[in-house]
């Protein structure tokens, strides 16, 4: 019988020229073993055959995983991953002393040749992969919690995939990690990318949640093989949600809003206690979609939220980054 004690979750990246190829994992990712979904649907046919039932037989057309790899107390050491099947792959860091720092900077009028994982899911007695994973999703969020508690940041991955295989497990061990913390987070706002992380929103920043749609998408094309064929890249958008204490810089952003203002913002969460100061920077140029002031209150505190919608730069239109870019530090080298 299998145990949850002995279940586990990892991933490898595969040949960037031969996407779908299986490959041994390489990293153990710490977190949750979510349930296996479904990556077939058959179909009963209802038909008249002289009896009292619906249908004497079934069938499955096509084969696909569509699924999500939740990391609900994140840590630097697996963004890597995330951001290179999802934004830009290839990613060669740049070694800095003992640390590594990668960067993300998704092109808008050219391909982002993003990585494919394979992912397996085992326990003790079984063990399940499939290949040719990409994220279609990703989102990164957290709160800053007032009475003292752990304020982890959650980062999800929604994925496509082949099909779920049976398969020898991998044996792999842990890696040292360090944990994304949301009381270490820090935003800056601005109206140019060149003035970007130049004006801090001191004493404002109470939540933050980040949805990047990478455009990243499978197609079924008539082949002899039941799972989708290739992939293709589309629009990439980022909706940024975020709440701020009532205070003077909220609502000036409100201003901005009213008068729709360009506003580029750097998120940057660190932790200064891992031996390389590990770092995740998210910058994105667009516009407030929405700003509601007073939309909610903590203990007589009034306060805003804020929803920020992802554009072009019109300015920096022909340079790179120019609407969307994610820095990481990390003590890995590798994904």
């Amino acid at each position: 019988m299998g145990e949850r004690a002995l279940s586990l979750v990892q991933y490898g990246l595969e040949n960037p020229a031969a996407h779908g190829g299986a490959v041994a994992a390489t990293r153990m990712a710490l977190k949750v073993v979510e349930p296996i979904k479904p990556d077939r649907v058959p179909s009963f046919p209802e038909e008249d055959f002289g009896a009292r039932a619906k249908s004497l037989r079934s069938w499955i057309g096509q084969h696909m995983v569509s699924d999500t790899l939740t990391f609900e107390e994140a840590y630097f050491e697996m963004l890597p991953f995330v951001f290179s099947c999802g934004l830009k792959g290839a990613i060669v860091p740049v070694a800095n002393g003992i640390a590594f720092d990668w960067t993300f900077n998704p092109l808008m009028r050219a391909i982002n040749a993003p990585d494919s994982f394979t992912l397996e899911k085992a326990d003790d007695v079984v063990n399940y992969e499939c290949s040719y994973g990409m994220f279609e999703r990703i989102n990164i969020k957290g709160t800053i919690n007032q009475g003292g508690e752990v304020s982890a940041v959650t980062v999800t991955g929604d994925f496509f995939a082949q099909e779920w295989d049976i398969a020898a497990p991998t044996a792999l061990v842990p890696i040292t990690t360090w944990p994304i913390n949301a009381k270490l987070a820090t935003l800056d706002i601005d109206a140019l990318w060149t003035n970007l992380g130049t004006t801090p929103m001191t004493a404002t920043l109470r939540a933050f949640d980040i949805d990047i749609l990478t455009g990243l998408h499978p197609k079924m094309l008539g082949s002899a093989v039941k799972t989708f064929d290739i992939h293709a890249e589309g629009i990439i958008h980022v909706t940024s949600a975020f709440t701020f204490e009532g205070n003077a810089l909220a609502s000036t952003e409100y201003g901005h809003f009213l008068t729709q203002t360009d506003r580029v913002y750097e998120l940057t969460i660190t932790n200064p206690a891992s031996p390389v100061a590990s770092v995740l920077k998210i910058d994105t140029f667009g516009r407030w979609k929405e700003v509601i002031p007073f939309a909610d209150n903590d203990r007589g505190n009034n306060l805003f939220t804020l929803v920020h919608e992802s554009m072009l730069d019109p300015l920096d239109y022909a340079a790179t980054p120019d609407m969307h870019e994610v820095f990481v530090t990390t003590s890995i080298g590798a994904v």
